[in-house]
């Protein structure tokens, strides 16, 4: 709640200054929207979980504030899908096959440490079902400067995870679940690592 009152300050404040710029609020599809409208959707809770959050850029012309989905879905095409796996493939040497869902986690924070890392690469209910569930390639990735000595903790040396699947991220543990026929459900942001099986049986 305090993180979300700063935030009602700064947005009143944040057009305050280089006037010369026009200054957009915008939701997650670019569709202006008001101030209020803004700082409610931010309040927003999903399953108890905060269903947005908020990013704020500036272009050569424009200022603009935006709230986006923590979790969505969409399609990749399948050459992105086989890009993946081929570059998956290149690290682990682990062939994916095109009729196994694609499950990878990607820690991408800068701030955190290890502690969620280890909580959900280690989860031993998580681990057993993939172990048990072909069906589901699951592996998970970090940044180089986020890497730790975590087993099957793999490294996006040439950022082809984060470049082409989490451009944006939230905190530790984004997830996403990419099915053969290249439809995605994705959510950035800290989760329990049974919400990667839940999501896989009923998306």
């Amino acid at each position: 709640m305090r993180k979300l009152l700063l935030l009602i300050t700064f947005i009143s404040t944040l057009f305050s200054f280089g006037q010369n710029k026009k200054e957009y609020i915008v939701d997650e599809n670019f569709k202006s929207i008001s101030d209020e409208t803004f700082k409610n959707k931010l309040k927003e809770v999903d399953n108890h979980k905060m269903k947005y959050y908020y990013k704020f850029y500036e272009n050569d012309t424009a200022k603009i504030g935006q709230v986006l989905l923590f979790r969505t879905k969409g399609v990749v095409s399948l050459d992105k899908r086989k890009s993946i796996t081929d570059y998956i493939y290149k690290i682990t040497g682990r062939k994916i096959t095109p009729n196994q869902n694609i499950v990878i986690s990607y820690y991408n924070s800068e701030k955190r440490k290890g502690d969620c890392m280890n909580f959900q690469l280690k989860d031993k209910e998580l681990r057993k079902y993939f172990k048990n569930n072909t069906q589901s390639f699951q592996i998970a990735f970090a940044r180089k400067e986020n890497m730790r000595n975590i087993k099957n903790l793999y490294i996006d040396a040439e950022n082809i995870i984060r470049d082409n699947l989490f451009s944006e991220f939230w905190g530790c543990g984004n997830y996403i679940i990419i099915r053969p026929d290249g439809r995605y459900l994705k959510e950035l942001g800290e989760h329990h690592p049974h919400d990667i099986i839940k999501d896989i049986k009923s998306f």
